[in-house]
């Protein structure tokens, strides 16, 4: 995962991570648009519908979602593991989803996921924002 600089130096690659709500799609580079979202998305980096609906439905606290979330995470990490490296190197992704913007959402902690995966594996992921 690390690039050759000048005189034979080694500098880490550099993801740019940004969040979109799925309906500003227009506002975001094709190949940088990944779609995260259980109904239409990257199942690997989706939600389960459970999850969702729980949440949805007021049976579930954002901490409870964030906890669940994570372990889906975690696990999708260690048998996508692939994935997530492609993703690592694809020099600038936006995460979209179909909540709306400034609420609770898990394109933010899936943002915050990739910062700590790419942090094991030498890639530089630095999160902008929403778009």
């Amino acid at each position: 995962m690390l690039e050759l600089g000048k005189l034979g130096e080694t500098m880490p690659k550099e993801l740019v991570v940004r969040t979109v709500q799925l309906a500003k799609w227009r506002w975001v580079p094709k190949e940088e648009l990944l779609n995260v979202t259980v109904k239409s998305g990257d199942k690997v980096f989706a939600p389960t519908w459970d999850l969702v609906n729980m949440y949805k439905q007021g049976n579930m606290s954002e901490e409870e979602y964030y906890v669940e979330y994570s372990k889906i995470i975690a696990a999708s990490q260690r048998l996508h593991k692939d994935r997530w490296l492609e993703v690592l190197n694809m020099g600038s992704v936006t995460l979209a989803c179909y909540c709306p913007r400034d609420t609770f959402c898990h394109r933010v902690i899936l943002a915050v996921k990739l910062i700590k995966f790419g942090q094991k594996h030498g890639v530089d992921v630095v999160y902008e924002g929403e778009v």
